[in-house]
């Protein structure tokens, strides 16, 4: 009896082992397959969210045309400096040129005005006297070198002669005098000359207080003038016309300005140099020189500047939304599709860019397309555009 209660015992526990393995390998399929489930049923609707995601673009068809960039700012006219109506010596104004007036043009060597010359004339008379008593003193020099030198070699021979008994020191300081003498007769020339004002360019006076009979000084402003030669027009330029123009090859430039009622254009080149945005308003100065002079222009006349690049053709004027932050355009295709590449930019604007690199017929998406990627699908508002 008690054998048959251990097989038995024993038989009844293999059973339960048997029964527990078998629930546990149970769970754990049954386990696996409701996972599975679960993420079947997470995924398709992250499919379909996906399929029905589009993006909603607007279009523009589009076709290449000749394109010339051309656009105009303002400018003002402007001396880039000021002469100043300062006298080389002092003397009292004996004649005032009516062209020394404030506004008024001269020509290149008028006088201005006309000091008192008598003074220096004068001088200039004592300075040749003093130039001809120091030749005087020098040939006079040399011939007493000359008598001594050959009086020593009479008496001692080809013994050399000591530069005292040549006069060598007399003779050098002689010839010192005569230089000086030279020179001071020069500056006293030119001090007579500079009794007479003058410019030696075509200018025009901005201010002057030079009267008849006033006495002026030498070294003392008495009024200002500029020339005319050196007159230039002054512009600021965005980020994205300066871009344009220092990279355009030979873009033609000319100045409108009125005067008297009346419109005149003058033609002019951009001035070579180192550019800089100012610091306020991030614009940049730049500078065009005059090609020709013309009386109708002065300092503080307000202009614009017109400027031309050349004819492109196959060229698209697009709104400026149509380029992307990446440099890109996209296009779309049959079956709502879009594909991008990057196009040649030639010009743009807070509004607009002129792009090359199109093929005719082309259709543009002209909206915003951040995040998309080639063979993506899209959604097209209706009323397409036609440029």
């Amino acid at each position: 009896m008690s054998e048959d209660n251990n097989v038995q015992h024993t038989s009844g526990e293999k059973a339960k082992g048997l029964l527990q393995l078998i629930l546990v390998v149970a769970f754990i399929v049954g386990s696996f397959m409701a996972s599975n489930a679960l993420k079947t049923n997470k995924t398709l609707p992250t499919i379909k969210a996906q399929e029905s995601k589009r993006l909603l673009v607007e279009t523009l068809k589009v076709e290449p045309e000749e394109y010339q960039v051309e656009f105009s700012v303002t400018a003002l006219i402007e001396a880039p400096s000021e002469l100043q109506l300062t006298p080389e010596v002092s003397g009292r104004v004996v004649r005032v040129n009516p062209s020394a007036r404030s506004g008024a043009n001269f020509k290149a060597g008028q006088p201005l005005f006309q000091i008192e010359s008598r003074n220096y004339e004068l001088i200039v008379t004592q300075r040749q006297s003093e130039l001809a008593q120091a030749k005087t003193v020098y040939a006079l020099e040399e011939a007493e070198s000359a008598s001594a030198i050959k009086e020593w070699k009479v008496l001692h021979g080809s013994k050399e002669i000591p530069d005292l008994v040549s006069r060598k020191p007399q003779l050098a300081q002689a010839k010192a005098n005569v230089t000086s003498a030279k020179a001071a007769l020069e500056n006293a020339k030119q001090d007579l000359v500079r009794t007479s004002f003058l410019f030696p360019f075509d200018g025009v006076v901005i201010s002057s207080t030079i009267v008849d009979g006033q006495y002026v000084q030498a070294g003392q402003s008495y009024g200002s003038a500029y020339n005319k030669e050196h007159l230039q027009t002054r512009a600021t330029l965005d980020s994205e016309k300066l871009a344009w123009m220092l990279s355009s090859e030979n873009p033609k430039a000319d100045v409108e300005v009125e005067y008297l009622g009346k419109k005149h254009h003058v033609s002019v080149s951009l001035r070579e140099g180192d550019v800089f945005a100012e610091s306020t308003t991030r614009f940049t100065p730049v500078y065009f020189d005059f090609k020709t002079r013309e009386e109708f222009l002065y300092p503080g006349q307000l202009a614009t500047v017109h400027l031309k690049g050349p004819v492109h053709k196959d060229v698209l004027r697009l709104p400026i939304s149509a380029l992307q932050s990446d440099g890109k355009i996209w296009v779309h295709n049959e079956g709502d599709t879009v594909s991008s590449f990057t196009p040649h930019v030639l010009y743009r604007d807070r509004t607009h860019v002129a792009v090359s690199g199109i093929t005719s017929g082309m259709t543009i998406v002209k909206s915003r397309m951040s995040g998309a990627i080639d063979g993506m699908f899209v959604d097209v508002l209706e009323g397409e555009g036609v440029q």
